[in-house]
């Protein structure tokens, strides 16, 4: 269940952020998707020290970047309160194989990269990345179950194939609906 909850709270963390980010969302339905994306968080985080640090580091690192995304209360409330659940998890450290730490840096090169590639809110280039983020995170998913590969890692990925999926259709319907 861990991968469906992982998968399902990148889906819901990309609604609220392009819903948020082009105005078509009212308060209380912003509000839900506030709520649930801390209680998807907390669920997988509460007992996975290593996904929570992930989640954490790459946030912050995404953010270093991207920080005119992430200076509002909500992004940086998420930066300032996770380090909760690395409290309420340290009891479940576990040490990365190096098939974990070679696929880490990968992720981490994308997704500190990405921002200086990608500055509007939709365009053809970012459809065709976060495609291809798409591609690429099923791929690592698919070559992961070859390796030994660490479940928090794979929560991970799941967490960022649903963001990128939902990322992909919403820059397919911004590019329907309006002239680039």
């Amino acid at each position: 269940m861990d991968y469906l909850y992982a998968f399902l709270g990148g889906v819901l963390c990309k609604v609220y952020d392009d819903m948020h980010d082009n105005d078509m969302i009212g308060r209380h339905l912003q509000e839900i998707l506030k709520g649930s994306q801390w209680i998807l968080l907390a669920i997988l985080c509460h007992a996975d020290f290593n996904f929570a640090s992930i989640i954490l580091i790459l946030n912050g690192l995404n953010a270093v970047n991207n920080w005119d995304e992430w200076n509002f209360p909500y992004e940086t409330a998420l930066l300032v309160l996770a380090p909760i659940f690395l409290l309420i998890s340290f009891h479940s450290v576990r040490y990365f194989s190096g098939y974990d730490w070679l696929y880490l840096i990968i992720f981490t090169i994308f997704m500190a990269l990405e921002p200086l590639f990608i500055k509007e809110e939709f365009s053809y280039r970012k459809l065709l990345i976060r495609s291809g983020l798409s591609m690429g995170t099923l791929t690592g998913i698919y070559v992961a179950s070859y390796f030994d590969i660490s479940p928090s890692i794979l929560k991970f990925s799941y967490y960022c194939l649903g963001y990128a999926l939902f990322s992909s259709c919403f820059q397919a319907y911004l590019l329907t609906r309006s002239p680039v």
